[in-house]
């Protein structure tokens, strides 16, 4: 059980990897529930950011939700202003905003680099990270990773079955 969980908790910080500066980015601009995830979408590297809802407003009280327009800015600056891997587009996707306050819909808006570009000037190389996929060393590691406990796994059984505590049932039908 606890190699499960150690497992899950390294594939979960892996897959984050170059995408934390916008999460944060958006946090910090009003947005909740913020993810992001750098993806390879037909040979090209696309940051995707998603958001439950950006609102407005200092209190929460006073706070007033954003329209899904101003929402998709709110997540693309961020995006575009923060530390993440480098993407040639940015998907943006927000599930509540004031037009339909009441529902969760995904809405959904892709912005390519040149039209971020246009918006908010270009983007400082130092902000750009190598996506983690970059030179294949993710799936060396995750590969590693995998024969090490498959092979710790099958020692502890062989161990078990040896000292008499498990015992294998063979059904012949």
């Amino acid at each position: 059980m606890k190699l499960g969980v150690l497992i899950a908790c390294l594939v979960a910080l892996v897959s984050a990897c170059g995408t934390s500066g916008a999460i944060e980015a958006a946090v910090v601009a009003g947005c909740a529930d913020a993810r992001a995830e750098h993806r390879q979408i037909d040979e090209r590297d696309v940051l995707w950011i998603t958001a439950r809802e950006c609102i407005h407003g200092e209190s929460p009280g006073r706070a007033e939700l954003l329209p899904a327009s101003r929402s998709v800015d709110v997540l693309a600056a961020a995006a575009w202003h923060a530390e993440a891997a480098a993407f040639d587009a940015l998907k943006v996707t927000i599930y509540r905003s004031a037009e339909e306050p009441q529902f969760l819909r995904a809405r959904t808006t892709e912005l390519s680099r040149k039209e971020l570009t246009e918006r908010w000037g270009p983007r400082p190389a130092s902000l750009d990270t190598a996506p983690a996929h970059a030179d294949g060393t993710i799936w060396l590691w995750m590969s590693a990773l995998v024969v090490t406990v498959s092979v710790g796994l099958i020692i502890a059984f062989v161990r078990e079955l040896r000292s008499g505590r498990v015992r294998l049932l063979w059904l012949v039908g």
